[in-house]
């Protein structure tokens, strides 16, 4: 972990056991907090920022962004295709290869990537659906009843 992460995840932490708080909170606190520091690392966390946002272009051109849809390109009449797929390279990365230049290989690549990714979001969701059955008995029905709550009252009813 890098000596920014830490500095934000303190920040984070801070700001969580006051309350509720948002991502933009969260920066403008570190930029309070640690301004010295931050302008110190000004170069790498640019190059993060150009990353973050290339990764986020290329999601969009392989049409798996937030909205699922991203940009498309006609091949024939009612195929439709992502501008470009992402296929998993040996070292770990990705290759974005134009759909229009794939080779079967790369469409199987890219296939079994993305069968993996729907994979572990759905074991998530999974996860999580498992943490809202424990907590529905004590917190549904009442939207003043928080987590922390909710997990007293498991304690009480255990002991």
């Amino acid at each position: 972990m890098t000596r920014t992460a830490n500095l934000l995840r303190k920040c984070r932490d801070d700001l969580l056991r006051r309350g509720a708080c948002s991502v933009d909170d969260v920066i403008r606190y570190a930029k309070q907090r640690y301004r010295t520091e931050l302008g110190a690392e000004r170069e790498r966390l640019l190059e993060l920022a150009l990353r973050r946002e290339v990764k986020d272009l290329m999601r969009e051109a392989t049409g798996e962004d937030a909205d699922g849809r991203g940009e498309m390109t006609a091949l024939l009449p009612g195929l439709d295709a992502p501008l470009a797929i992402a296929v998993p390279t040996d070292t770990g990365g990705y290759r974005y290869v134009p759909f229009h230049a794939a080779t079967w290989d790369d469409l199987l690549k890219a296939r079994a990537e993305r069968a993996s990714n729907y994979a572990r979001a759905g074991e998530r969701l999974r996860d999580f659906d498992r943490k809202l059955e424990v907590l529905r008995r004590y917190m549904q029905g009442s939207n003043n009843v928080t987590v922390a709550d909710a997990c007293e009252m498991m304690a009480r009813d255990v002991a």
